[in-house]
């Protein structure tokens, strides 16, 4: 909440900042925009100051939250009046009537993974059905991110980009993808809006929408330079914001897609005979499961020691969960709601349709998730990495990533993975003995 006034020497006097207020029990509703008069008892975050334990006070910090205050009950929170932008007033009363539809079409588990998706709200998602996404390492999904972001991106880039095909006169005014781009912009802003707009997700916005800049001036094909300005942009607008986990994730999982895509690229063209023409619908279907499976591992082991070190656990079965699971909920159920939330303001007999045909698609990979998950070795505790053994699983990933640049370099450099290797294996036996 942000501060207006506090009560202080018997008196009012102006106030500003942001007070965390945690609430054991919510009676009423509460939404953007209500003043609210309520009473106290302010104190500074701090840590428990363990060893390798989540600094919580410095990831409140960066949002710029220096107090937190704890409630049982909200019984004796006064509705005062209302304040903030108009603007927001309204979206979140679009984010409550969407909810409220989501809610009443599909049972509790459906309608909680669906309201997480499309608006961002997870306070409906049960601790039991976290645990089984997280268990079988498809925890991400959940929470409205890059992936989700981009799927809009592509989805929204490759229905104006047909649109545009259609029409000669854009056509020989603009180019498809100059035009695409610009237009994919709007329903990027509007879904970030729609999903509360926390800053995870406007940073998430960030990235496409410095990836669609780079095809506005031709530079589409700049990936990694187009990742490296986002890193630089979001670290200035949000200082210390490297520091938090899910940018860390977010930018490790998207270059390791990358790379492991361009070196699955590579080793394909390279297989493949320079005159044997056009390729086959089966050599098609063949190349694009062997690139959804290159970027899954990819994406599995760029962030596989980073979840080692912040959660000390391991997916056994992500790979397999994130194959099924993912196109799911983050593919499918996500167009699907995405559309019912739509009709809901335009025909409510379609975007029941739409809703229930979501949550069929949310009830197969609900049930996807608990079946892995009910694999005794679903997921595996791990010890906390530190920076010196973090340093070297990045470092053997790196060979792995760039293998080929590697075996043109001199006869020393490469016997570096096995020297990262031999690292490792003493670091290990130094903790064993």
């Amino acid at each position: 909440m942000e501060a207006l006034r506090v009560w202080e020497n018997n008196e009012w006097r102006p106030a500003t900042g942001k007070v965390l207020i945690t609430v054991r029990t919510l009676s009423d509703s509460w939404h953007y925009g209500n003043v609210l008069r309520l009473t106290l008892n302010l104190r500074q975050p701090r840590n428990f100051h363990t060893p390798g334990a989540f600094d919580y006070a410095g990831y409140l910090a960066r949002q710029h939250i220096f107090l937190s205050a704890f409630l049982w009950n909200d019984t004796d929170v006064q509705r005062v009046g209302t304040e903030g932008s108009a603007l927001w007033v309204q979206v979140e009363q679009v984010r409550h009537t969407i909810s409220k539809f989501f809610a009443a079409h599909l049972e509790t588990n459906a309608a909680a993974v669906l309201q997480a998706l499309i608006i961002g709200d997870e306070r409906f998602l049960t601790e039991d059905l976290r645990d089984t996404f997280s268990r079988t390492g498809v925890a991400h999904v959940l929470s409205i991110s890059g992936l989700h972001i981009s799927l809009v991106a592509m989805t929204a880039y490759g229905f104006w980009w047909w649109v545009v095909s259609w029409s000669p006169t854009l056509l020989l005014r603009f180019t498809a993808p100059v035009l695409a781009s610009v237009l994919a912009i709007p329903p990027v802003l509007l879904y970030a809006s729609i999903s509360g707009g926390n800053v995870a997700t406007w940073r998430s916005v960030l990235m496409v929408l410095t990836y669609l800049f780079a095809t506005l001036i031709g530079r589409q094909g700049e990936t990694y330079r187009s990742l490296a300005f986002a890193a630089l942009l979001i670290s200035v607008l949000w200082p210390g914001a490297f520091l938090d986990v899910s940018f860390q994730l977010s930018f490790v999982s998207v270059l390791s897609l990358f790379l492991a895509t361009q070196r699955f690229t590579e080793w394909w063209d390279k297989g493949r005979a320079p005159d044997a023409g056009p390729p086959s619908w089966r050599e098609r279907l063949l190349r694009w499961g062997g690139t959804y499976l290159a970027i899954s591992v990819g994406a599995l082991l760029g962030t596989l020691p980073l979840t080692a070190a912040y959660f000390n656990q391991v997916s056994l079965l992500g790979l397999v969960a994130n194959a099924v699971v993912v196109p799911l909920l983050g593919s499918a159920a996500v167009i699907l709601g995405l559309l019912a939330a739509g009709f809901v303001f335009l025909h409510s007999g379609i975007a029941s349709v739409l809703v229930g045909s979501a949550g069929v698609v949310i009830r197969l990979g609900i049930w996807t998730a608990e079946w892995l998950a009910a694999f005794p070795y679903a997921a595996g505790r791990t010890v906390t990495p530190n920076l010196f053994e973090l340093l070297l699983l990045y470092g053997l990933l790196s060979c792995v990533f760039f293998r080929a640049a590697l075996r043109q370099l001199h006869a020393p450099s490469r016997f570096l993975p096995h020297l990262l290797v031999g690292l490792l294996l003493l670091d290990v036996a130094s903790w064993s003995w």
